[in-house]
């Protein structure tokens, strides 16, 4: 089905970019503490920080959408299992849901 496809797009895309965000603080921070000319890192740090930023604005757009389409697409099902996990774990409960690909209960409706 195509919109547990995109379930599965989202909330991996979500996850990814926060992934991506928590490293690109950490690594120019680690690297810029750790070193005796903290001056020189400033424009490093304002760049990543800008970066990160963006990447947790990306996470968080596709992150609430992943989390929408799964408990509409869960309580359209009537899976109420699913809309609970999804309800309360959000993108990583969608990731879930679109991975498992639980199947529909009445199949010819």
């Amino acid at each position: 089905m195509l919109t547990r496809r995109v379930i599965t797009i989202l909330s991996a895309a979500s996850l990814l970019a926060l992934g991506a965000a928590i490293v690109l603080m950490a690594a120019p921070s680690a690297y810029c503490v750790s070193s005796a000319r903290l001056g020189s890192c400033t424009g490093a740090l304002s760049i990543a920080i800008f970066l990160a930023s963006l990447l947790l604005l990306i996470a968080l757009v596709t992150g609430v959408v992943a989390w929408i389409l799964g408990m509409l697409q869960a309580a359209d099902e009537k899976r109420w299992g699913w809309f609970v996990a999804v309800l309360l774990l959000g993108a990583i409960g969608s990731l879930a849901y679109g991975l498992a690909k639980p199947e529909a209960i009445n199949a010819g409706e």
